[in-house]
Formats: C-alpha cells, sequence, structure tokens
C-alpha cells in the first residue's frame, strides 16, 4: 500500500512539472532575429510570422511558425531559439535558379524545351528544386525513347554559386535512332509476308534511313 502511495505521488509530481514547461518557457517577445537570410529581407520574412513583437511565445505557438515558414517554399531549414525576449529565427533559405544551360540536344531544340522547363518553374531567378528537374530529365529521356532514342541518355548538373545561386546545366546525349534490321510474321496464311510488309509504315533500314528515320 505505502509503495503504491509513493507511486502515485511520483505520477502526480512528474504530471505537475509537465504541466508547468510550458509555462516556464514561455516569455513576451521584445524582438525578432532572423539569421541567415541572404535573397529576402528581415521584413519580408517578419510578414511570413503568424506572431508579432509583444506577443507571449510558448512552444505551443513553435509549430505554427515553422508551419507558417516552410509553406512560403523559401526555406530548406528552420529553427527557433532564444536569447533573453529576443526570438532568434535561423533559417537555411532554398537556392535560386542563377542559370540554365542544356547540351547536346539536336532532335528535341530548346525552343521546345524551354516552354516545358517554364511550366515547372525551372528558370532563371527562380527557387531551385532537384526534385521538379529530376522529374523534367525523367520525362525528357522517355520522350526520346518514344521517338526510337532508346540509348538516350539526359543528366543534369547543379553547380553552386554567389549568393546561394545555382547553374545549372542540362545535358543530353541522344545516341543513335534505333533501326529496324528485320520484319518478321508468324502465323499467316492468307495474306504472304510482302502483302502484310506493304501495309507497314516501318521498313528495314535503307539508304535514306539517316534522313527518314
Amino acid at each position: 500500500m505505502f509503495q503504491l502511495r509513493r507511486f502515485m505521488v511520483k505520477c502526480l509530481f512528474f504530471l505537475a512539472c509537465m504541466a508547468l514547461l510550458p509555462a516556464a518557457n514561455a516569455f513576451i517577445i521584445k524582438k525578432i532575429q532572423f539569421v541567415g537570410l541572404q535573397r529576402l529581407t528581415q521584413q519580408s520574412a517578419l510578414n511570413y510570422l503568424p506572431v508579432r513583437v509583444g506577443q507571449s511565445f510558448s512552444p505551443a505557438l513553435s509549430s505554427k511558425m515553422i508551419q507558417a515558414l516552410y509553406k512560403t517554399g523559401f526555406f530548406s531549414q528552420i529553427n527557433l531559439s532564444r536569447r533573453g525576449n529576443t526570438l532568434i529565427v535561423t533559417v537555411q533559405e532554398r537556392s535560386t535558379i542563377g542559370a540554365l544551360n542544356i547540351t547536346g540536344n539536336s532532335e528535341i531544340k530548346t525552343s521546345q524545351i524551354m516552354p516545358v522547363l517554364k511550366t515547372l518553374s525551372i528558370q532563371d531567378g527562380n527557387t531551385f528544386y532537384a526534385g521538379k528537374l529530376s522529374q523534367f530529365v525523367s520525362s525528357l529521356q522517355q520522350q526520346y525513347r518514344n521517338m526510337g532514342y532508346y540509348s538516350a541518355t539526359v543528366t543534369y548538373s547543379a553547380k553552386r554559386g554567389v549568393r546561394n545561386r545555382v547553374l545549372l546545366t542540362i545535358k543530353i546525349n541522344e545516341g543513335a535512332v534505333a533501326k529496324v534490321s528485320q520484319i518478321t510474321f508468324r502465323g499467316n496464311r492468307l495474306f504472304s509476308n510482302r502483302q502484310l510488309t506493304k501495309t507497314f509504315a516501318m521498313t528495314t533500314s535503307g539508304l535514306l534511313t539517316f534522313l527518314t528515320h
């Protein structure tokens, strides 16, 4: 009985401490300071926060602040800390695209590729998202395969520049177009191979294949 009572006292003491933690960490914000800004100004960053100077800060509010900042898409990392009554927001901005270069393409022109990149917001001055570019690279490689360039490869490189900018290069190796070396029919009885071959738009390679594909 005595041990049970001691156990209950410990539990109540633990719960009381947990209840006091938010109150102990809460404080009135007298100043908000951003650390790590490069492209955004201090005032622009402050406008995205759901808290203002003079308000009471508590751990419950921190998650809302972090969510609000991540939602802007400008930051890849956010940390909150406190120095006295100053709330310090340490951030790491996402890189922006400083330049975009496409090399090695001839069958699909750069003038055809650029509008697609624009719809994906992959262009000079925009925030760089590696996932979007990887998706585009995979789609472009599939397009080459649909055209018969089965050995085509599409890759990209991202080189860090000044002021948190990246220099992007999309490298295309088209390779040779696939050629039909032989057409074989199986199971045909009413029609000969020659009759069926004439109905095909696709034929085996010849003298002008390099022009007609």
